[in-house]
C-alpha cells in the first residue's frame, strides 16, 4: 500500500497506530519497478494522523511522479465552498492558532522543568 506523510519521509518512522487508510476516487497506476510478487492497491493510501488533520474535509488530488509514486496530495476546498480565498484564510488562521497553542504548551512544560530543577537545588 502507498503511504503519504507531510511529517516523515520514511513510513517506518511513525508507529502503525498513527496511520489511517484513505481512498482516492480514481485508481492510480501501479508504481514502476515493483518485484513480480508485489502489488500496490490502486485506490487506498495510508496517511499519517498529522497529515489527516491538515487535510481535513478538503477535496484531495494525488500528484504522481515518473514511477507512479505519490509525490504530493493537492487540496481543494470542500464541495459547496463558494469563496476559496475565505476558506483558505480561515484554514491558515486555524493552523496558526493551533501552532500558538502548541508553542504555549511547550513553553509551560519548559518552565515546569526549570522550576523543578530549581526546587531541587
Amino acid at each position: 500500500m502507498r503511504c503519504f506523510s507531510v511529517a516523515v519521509k520514511n513510513a517506518h518512522a511513525m508507529p502503525e497506530d498513527k496511520w489511517e487508510i484513505m481512498a482516492f476516487p480514481e485508481e492510480m497506476p501501479e508504481p514502476a519497478g515493483l518485484p513480480d510478487n508485489v502489488s500496490v492497491h490502486p485506490t487506498y493510501v495510508c496517511v499519517d494522523h498529522i497529515t489527516c488533520g491538515l487535510l481535513g474535509k478538503n477535496q484531495l488530488q494525488g500528484v504522481l511522479g515518473e514511477a507512479n509514486e505519490i509525490k504530493a496530495i493537492t487540496m481543494f476546498p470542500p464541495e459547496g465552498v463558494e469563496d476559496a480565498s475565505s476558506h483558505w484564510e480561515a484554514f491558515a488562521g486555524d493552523l496558526s492558532a493551533a501552532k500558538k497553542a502548541l508553542d504555549a504548551v511547550k513553553l509551560d512544560q519548559k518552565i515546569d522543568k526549570i522550576t523543578e530543577k530549581l526546587d531541587k537545588m
